[in-house]
């Protein structure tokens, strides 16, 4: 079980509901053994989730063989790739993933307004456009 916590003055409390319901599942009087790391801006990486859902529910890109919408996932991907995120190994693109263990603050700042700029040009809008419509689901 993973679970994100924030401190305040002398406790850790669940930063998320997620967390607070795995918490909720733990028993009283027992004791569990926690290994703390540091992660990077939770709520940034909400706000770009909140930027890939936007887009992902706006989109007019269809599997060209079934007509049908592109998975949710598939679109993230998409958007990566078209703002350069990927590797070239053995002449096949490897995606980068965004997850804590896998891309650290600094990395990850970097990449965010590149894939901004992707979805907002799927969706037909501005960069500053889209970020206000995140900011307003956010």
């Amino acid at each position: 079980m993973e679970i994100y916590v924030i401190k305040d003055k002398w406790h850790l409390a669940p930063a998320d509901q997620d967390s607070l319901t795995h918490i909720k599942k733990l028993k009283n009087d027992k004791h569990y053994k926690v290994k703390i790391t540091e992660f990077r801006n939770y709520k940034f990486l909400q706000k770009y989730m909140v930027m890939i859902s936007l887009g992902y529910e706006n989109t007019q890109i269809v599997n060209m063989e079934t007509l049908e919408p592109i998975p949710k996932d598939d679109y993230r991907k998409l958007m990566q790739k078209k703002a350069g995120l990927f590797n070239e190994y053995s002449g096949e693109s490897i995606e980068i993933s965004v997850s804590y263990e896998k891309m650290n603050e600094e990395q990850f700042e970097e990449i965010y307004p590149k894939v901004k700029q992707q979805v907002a040009k799927d969706l037909g809008v501005t960069s500053e456009v889209l970020e206000l419509q995140v900011l307003e689901q956010f």
